[in-house]
């Protein structure tokens, strides 16, 4: 569990599996508590990364970049890299791996829950 304030970005960025580039995915929840997919940049193109796209593109010296998404996400699973993928969770100047949280293999899914900040404190400052 991390706090997190509605409209804040929070980014995952992991290697990916067939192109073996990063790839960064950036998104928020709004204040309704729906999670909003921001934009990705990802280094090249290859099986599993987008060849079109009808929202806004840019490329640039280093990576493909798409942004102004705001597309809804229904669910959002990734499932912790065993290998090479090194998911990461970046929230502010907070960089944090999936394997201090999860198993290599295991199925993560990113949710959104209202707590009292006592409830935060006690879970996660405390323990």
């Amino acid at each position: 569990m991390w706090r997190i304030e509605p409209e804040e970005p929070f980014t995952i960025i992991y290697i990916h599996s067939v192109q073996l580039s990063p790839v960064t995915e950036t998104y928020h929840f709004n204040p309704s508590g729906d999670l909003i997919l921001d934009e990705t940049l990802f280094s090249s193109y290859g099986a599993g990364l987008p060849a079109t796209t009808p929202y806004d593109f840019e490329i640039t010296e280093d990576s493909f970049r798409i942004y102004n998404i705001q597309l809804k996400m229904e669910h959002l699973v990734y499932r912790t890299g065993a290998v090479r993928a090194n998911h990461r969770l970046l929230i502010g100047d907070q960089d944090i791996p999936f394997t201090t949280f999860s198993e290599p293999r295991q199925a993560v899914e990113l949710t959104y829950a209202r707590k009292p900040l006592l409830y935060y404190v006690i879970k996660e400052v405390i323990k």
